[in-house]
C-alpha cells in the first residue's frame, strides 16, 4: 500500500542531503569547523566534520513527509524525540567538544525514551542460553546497553573514509527490504531514508574526503541502526513459524 512512499523517502533523503552538503562544507571551512588529522584518522588534511547535519535533515524530512502517521504516529513521535536529542549532542560536540560523560548522558536519555516510550526493546533471548522471555527490567537494561554500544560503535569508526556510512547503508538496505516485505512501512521508510541520506553523503566522503559526518551523523546513524536491529529481532520472532519472511525458524 505504501511501497511507493518507501522509494520516495529514499529519493527525498538522497536529494536533500546531496544538495545541502556543499553549502555545509563552505560554511564549515569559513568557520574553521574541521576535523584535524590524527592517529585514529585516515585523512592528512583538515576536513569539515558537519556532514551529519545534512544527513539529519534528509532523514528527518523524508520520514516526516512519507511516513503514514495515521498508522504509526504514537511510537514514531518518541523515536523522533530521540533523534533530536542525539542530533543536539552530536552537533554540540562537533562545534565545541563536550565531556564524554555529557555525551553518555545524552545517549542514555535517548535510549531511555526509545525503550520506555517507543517500546524499542529486546523482550527475550528466544532460546539462547536456554532463556526465552526476559524479566522487564532485565529487558530494559539490556536494550539500553545494546543501543549505547551500537551508537558508539559507529561513532568509533567515523574517522575512516566511507566505513561507517557503508556499513550503515548495508544494514539499512537489508533490514529496510525485510521491513517492506512484512509491511512495516514506518521502519522501511526510516531505513531507506537513512540509506538515501548516507549514500548522498558518501559521494563527498570517499577518499579524498571532502567532509566527515562527525558525531552529528555517526551518533544518529548508530541510533537508527540500533532501532532497526532491535525491531528486526522482535518482529522476526513474532512471525508465525513457516512465514516466508521469518529468518529464525526455531
Amino acid at each position: 500500500m505504501y511501497d511507493f512512499d518507501v522509494i520516495l523517502s529514499f529519493l527525498t533523503a538522497f536529494t536533500l542531503t546531496y544538495f545541502a552538503i556543499p553549502s555545509i562544507i563552505a560554511v564549515a571551512r569559513k568557520k574553521n569547523l574541521c576535523d584535524e588529522p590524527g592517529e585514529r584518522r585516515s585523512h592528512t588534511v583538515s576536513t569539515p566534520s558537519l556532514g551529519g547535519i545534512a544527513i539529519f535533515a534528509g532523514v528527518l524530512f523524508a520520514i516526516l513527509l512519507w511516513t503514514p502517521f495515521q498508522d504509526y504516529a504514537v511510537s514514531l513521535q518518541y523515536v523522533l524525540c530521540a533523534f533530536v536529542i542525539i542530533f543536539l549532542i552530536g552537533a554540540k560536540d562537533d562545534i565545541d567538544p563536550v565531556a564524554p560523560s555529557t555525551k553518555l548522558i545524552g545517549q542514555l536519555l535517548a535510549a531511555a525514551i526509545l525503550v520506555f516510550k517507543a517500546d524499542v526493546r529486546i523482550t527475550g533471548l528466544y532460546g539462547m542460553f536456554g532463556v526465552e522471555q526476559l524479566p522487564f527490567w532485565v529487558s530494559v537494561l539490556l536494550s539500553i546497553f545494546i543501543i549505547i554500544v551500537i551508537i558508539n560503535a559507529f561513532n568509533l569508526i567515523d574517522g575512516i573514509n566511507g566505513l561507517s556510512g557503508s556499513i550503515a547503508t548495508l544494514i539499512a538496505g537489508i533490514l529496510g527490504t525485510w521491513f517492506l516485505l512484512i509491511r512495516r512501512y514506518d521502519l522501511a521508510i526510516m531505513a531507506f531514508s537513512m540509506a538515501g541520506a548516507v549514500i548522498a553523503f558518501l559521494k563527498y566522503n570517499y577518499s579524498p574526503a571532502k567532509i566527515f559526518m562527525g558525531d552529528t551523523g555517526s551518533l544518529l546513524i548508530g541510533l537508527i541502526c540500533a532501532i532497526l536491529s532491535i525491531q528486526f529481532i522482535e518482529l522476526d520472532s513474532s512471525l508465525p513459524i513457516g512465514h516466508p519472511h521469518r529468518i529464525n525458524a526455531a
